[in-house]
């Protein structure tokens, strides 16, 4: 997470004042780590469905050990496979309902990827090896918008115990979505991230 954060600090020069800051996901848990090393560079800072990583040390472990096994059956099996064994996770489930043309969109790109890539990824910035930033978050000067789908049970969970911690963060479920609210209900979500633009 570090050295990803130093790797996209040198797209700050394209802005005269700070911006605001938003991932979803992976993306997410990068956003937030950056926030937390470097807040005077960002005016606010928006969260989809993002945690701040495992807080239980043995619960941490089994998921560096989870995703490791996991990068291990993607080589072997290819991005194809493991694209159809994830999309059949509950908390990816709900993708199906993305509109078309972007679902099919989504759904080949992913098949796409590349394996290497993929196992990588699992193995440098799983949640099992992001170091946690539960610690961190009351140290978080931003205005924090956190999004969640209302069918997203456990980032809903998460989202409320980040913002009884981030001092100036703000909870808001998207009705009628999931883990991918911004695609699967890219109105209402659009909606939420300019009413908390707004006053900015």
């Amino acid at each position: 997470m570090a050295s990803e954060a130093a790797r996209l600090s040198p797209l700050l020069t394209l802005w005269d004042s700070p911006p605001v800051l938003l991932g979803y996901s992976l993306g997410g848990r990068t956003a937030l780590s950056w926030a937390c090393a470097d807040s005077d560079s960002f005016a606010a800072l928006i969260l989809i469905g993002a945690s701040p990583g495992i807080e239980n040390h043995d619960e941490r472990e089994a998921r560096l050990a989870a995703d490791q096994s996991l990068a291990q059956r993607i080589a072997s099996s290819g991005a194809a496979a493991f694209a159809d064994f994830w999309e059949a996770t509950p908390i990816i489930s709900s993708q199906s309902d993305i509109p078309e043309p972007y679902g099919s969109a989504l759904r080949a790109r992913r098949r796409r990827c590349s394996p290497e890539g993929l196992g990588a990824s699992l193995k440098g910035m799983g949640t099992g090896r992001m170091p946690p930033l539960w610690s961190e978050l009351s140290k978080l000067p931003l205005p924090t918008l956190l999004i969640t789908g209302s069918k997203d049970a456990k980032f809903c969970e998460i989202a409320r115990a980040m913002q009884a911690r981030i001092p100036k963060a703000t909870h808001r479920t998207v009705k009628g979505a999931g883990h991918c609210c911004h695609l699967e209900q890219p109105d209402r979500t659009a909606a939420i991230i300019e009413d908390f633009l707004a006053p900015l």
